[in-house]
């Protein structure tokens, strides 16, 4: 056989190996690109890092290669999830949850500040995990993508609930939103397209005119700045009529809540005005409203508790907001699965007043 049959020969093999790696590699990328929920293997426990490992090597686990937390006496079960968004996107959370198949409740929670992966996993690391092991539920902490306002970042949102509600681990178990700041906003104009049992606002805003106002017109050069990222964020800075895109994405009229409701602000905090949350609790329905106002730990005035309280352990007033919230939580949770639950919810708490935690 002369040399250049043989060269045909191994260059033809190797093209013929060459179109069945492509193939194989197409093949997976369309089962995973068509997939809208995890498979139904790590419905049963295995281990989901290697699944990530294998299939979405582009997410990678914050936790460290692990899949277990230890927090105190409660060991919980920690992981990254990938699944498609109503639009087709990945959407990337990451998932806190007691040893066990459940059935557990579940609590999505929508971080504030801008779209990053270092909030989503510092948020999933402060308040996700702590929650899901205090309350024995499920915890989801979204990586939503940076948009304008009212896009790509709220389709992340409702999509985690549309997926939350397929979790086997969920089944018929109730879902709560809990948003910080902008996660806040989202979360109250997800109730628009999705049902949830309930929703605690942290440190949230609704009326985006206003508060660009307010800051636009601080005396102070980094609010001003904050103001013009706000016009920027939201998609309105391209607009002619800055005021009209911001008013028309405010939630002052849109909002028609009819599920139990927890709004956590603090009277000092710098960033937020406490205006935002007092209009957020004027617009909702007081039985189903929980207010609560924080001002300083123990009454003392050089322990005043600010914005994005949540957001760190260390922050003055971390532990009197996870408290809060556990507190409510709890109780709903009691109201909601007791035998004589009703259509109609019978409100736990109803303050307006000035909490000193």
């Amino acid at each position: 056989m002369s040399e250049n049959k043989k060269s045909f020969r191994r260059t033809y093999t190797l093209v013929i190996l060459l179109i069945m790696l492509v193939a194989l590699l197409a093949l997976k990328f369309f089962h995973w690109k068509n997939s809208t929920d995890l498979p139904q293997e790590y419905q049963n426990n295995l281990n989901l890092n290697e699944y990530l490992q294998q299939h979405m090597p582009l997410l990678q686990n914050p936790f460290a290669g692990s899949d277990k937390i230890n927090l105190g006496e409660t060991e919980l079960v920690a992981y990254e999830a990938g699944f498609s968004a109503r639009d087709g996107e990945l959407v990337r959370v990451l998932v806190s949850k007691p040893q066990g198949a459940g059935p557990f409740p579940v609590m999505i929670i929508v971080h504030g500040v801008m779209a990053d992966d270092l909030t989503t996993n510092q948020t999933a690391k402060v308040l996700a995990d702590p929650l899901s092991k205090k309350l024995g539920i499920i915890t989801v902490t979204v990586d939503w993508r940076e948009s304008k306002f009212g896009q790509g970042d709220l389709t992340d949102v409702v999509s985690t609930v549309d997926w939350v509600k397929k979790l086997q681990e969920a089944k018929d178990q109730p879902v709560l939103l809990f948003g910080e700041d902008h996660g806040a906003y989202l979360s109250l104009l997800a109730l628009k397209d999705v049902s949830v049992d309930g929703l605690i606002s942290a440190y949230g805003y609704l009326d985006l005119f206003n508060l660009y106002d307010t800051w636009k017109n601080s005396a102070e050069e980094s609010r001003r700045e904050q103001a013009d990222r706000l016009a920027t964020r939201s998609g309105c800075a391209e607009e002619i009529d800055i005021a009209s895109c911001l008013q028309s994405l405010s939630l002052n009229s849109l909002l028609d809540v009819k599920i139990p409701l927890l709004i956590l602000h603090s009277q000092y905090d710098n960033y937020v005005p406490l205006a935002q949350a007092e209009l957020l609790n004027s617009l909702t329905a007081p039985d189903l409203t929980t207010f609560t106002i924080f001002t300083e730990v123990n009454n003392d005035s050089s322990q005043k508790i600010g914005h994005n309280f949540l957001q760190n352990t260390q922050a003055v007033g971390y532990e009197q907001g996870i408290t809060a919230v556990v507190d409510w939580t709890n109780d709903l949770l009691n109201q909601l699965k007791s035998p004589e639950n009703s259509a109609v919810y019978v409100p736990i708490i109803n303050s307006t007043d000035l909490v000193n935690p």
